[in-house]
């Protein structure tokens, strides 16, 4: 995350409490050398995966990374990446027809488009650091790097970042205090999980529906006087045929009819001894008997 404004402040309060015999480089607790006057240039650095540079990244091992610098006057830059164990690679300058480290007021991509090279993340794994130092004057850092034979990049001398913070205070003391400005910017090298995809979603399998069949109604109940009967005025007295269904009801009736209760409504027949008795008399002599049958059957 940017760390350039809140070092100024550490270290303007370090000068406030020491006087101006501190007025000079500062190396900050994260190891980073900081400007506590203001500088006439402005310089801002910032990785292709977070453009406001307040962020810190992640980077599987193997990506490409893209370093972003933005500088407001011509100026010297100088960029160095420090690793989580100490290890130190100048990026800027290099051998390269576009090494070249003294810019113009601009926004420069490095590796850019033109570069026969590319920037990888490799492990180990933790948090790196990017290190930007501008100066509108040039910097004698011999004793920070040297460039080896035919080799492209240089070696840094140096090695953690408190070593690398102190090597460039002692380079830019000589130089006017406010010609020269650093910033800083992180990134992290974090490993590679295997994730699990999701499962699928479930999908119930349902029986279809079984229609339960209504039975239809049962007929209604009807009752029907039997081949026998005893004269009588009480309807108890016939034999009935009946159905299961219609067993209360049958039940009920055969169980007789009280005395003291209205029986129920009869339709009346006449039958003769020579004439059977279901059958209406056709007003021929003979005794003749009344036979009840229920207004129910």
């Amino acid at each position: 995350m940017r760390t350039s404004s809140l070092l100024r402040k550490l270290a303007a309060a370090l000068l406030l409490g020491g006087g101006l015999a501190l007025a000079g480089p500062v190396v900050s607790p994260q190891s980073i050398i900081v400007n506590p006057v203001q500088s006439s240039v402005q310089l801002r650095v910032w990785t292709g995966r977070d453009p406001s540079g307040l962020g810190d990244p992640g980077y599987l091992p193997g990506s490409p990374i893209h370093i972003f610098v933005n500088v407001s006057q011509p100026a010297y830059v100088y960029l160095f990446n420090v690793g989580p164990r100490g290890h130190i690679d100048l990026i800027l300058p290099n051998r390269y027809s576009n090494g070249g480290n003294y810019l113009q007021p601009g926004t420069y991509e490095f590796p850019s488009g033109n570069d026969p090279f590319n920037f990888t993340v490799t492990t180990p794994y933790g948090l790196n650091r990017v290190l930007a130092l501008a100066s509108t004057v040039p910097l004698n850092l011999n004793q920070v790097y040297q460039f080896a034979g035919q080799s492209a990049f240089a070696s840094v001398r140096v090695s953690g970042p408190l070593g690398l913070g102190q090597a460039l205070s002692i380079v830019v003391s000589p130089v006017p205090q406010t010609s020269w400005v650093s910033d800083a910017v992180e990134y992290s090298v974090i490993p590679s999980y295997q994730v699990t995809p999701p499962p699928a979603p479930c999908r119930l399998s349902l029986p279809p529906p079984r229609l339960r069949l209504l039975r239809r109604p049962p007929p209604p109940c009807r009752l029907s006087l039997g081949s026998r009967c005893t004269w009588g005025s009480s309807v108890s007295s016939c034999r009935y045929t009946r159905r299961p269904t219609c067993w209360a009801r049958a039940r009920r009736l055969t169980a007789g009819t009280p005395a003291s209760t209205p029986r129920p409504a009869c339709e009346r027949f006449t039958a003769t001894s020579s004439t059977p008795w279901w059958q209406p008399a056709s007003g021929s002599s003979g005794r003749t008997k009344t036979v009840a049958r229920s207004a129910l059957s």
